[in-house]
């Protein structure tokens, strides 16, 4: 089977996106975004990161378009792009926990 330019294309953006994804505050930062917009001062509350912390990792979500914003005033306001990133992430953690209950069997044998 030979990977087409578009396929390709399209696995490479895949790297890209699950980089970005590859980090455990960038991760908080859906986790909490899933349930209703935020601004940044609500996600400071929440996670307890740095103001400048916060600031770089949404930026970085938002240039890859995995959060958008709209302003409320005085406020910049953040939400997941889509939904799908969110269920994208829980079926991750579905899959980590079967590991988790796999290796703890595994280990119950063994004793």
């Amino acid at each position: 089977m030979e990977i087409s330019e578009t396929e390709m294309e399209l696995l490479e953006l895949q790297a890209d996106i699950l980089k970005m994804l590859a980090n455990p505050k960038r991760l908080a930062i859906i986790h909490i975004l899933r349930d209703k917009e935020r601004t940044v001062g609500e996600l400071i509350n929440i996670t307890g990161y740095p103001a400048a912390n916060i600031s770089q990792h949404l930026s970085l979500l938002k240039s890859k378009g995995l959060v958008v914003t709209r302003r409320e005033g005085t406020y910049i306001i953040y939400a997941l792009s889509s939904p799908k990133l969110d269920q994208a992430c829980d079926i991750m953690r579905e899959v980590l926990m079967e590991q988790l209950e796999h290796k703890k069997n595994l280990i119950a044998k063994a004793v």
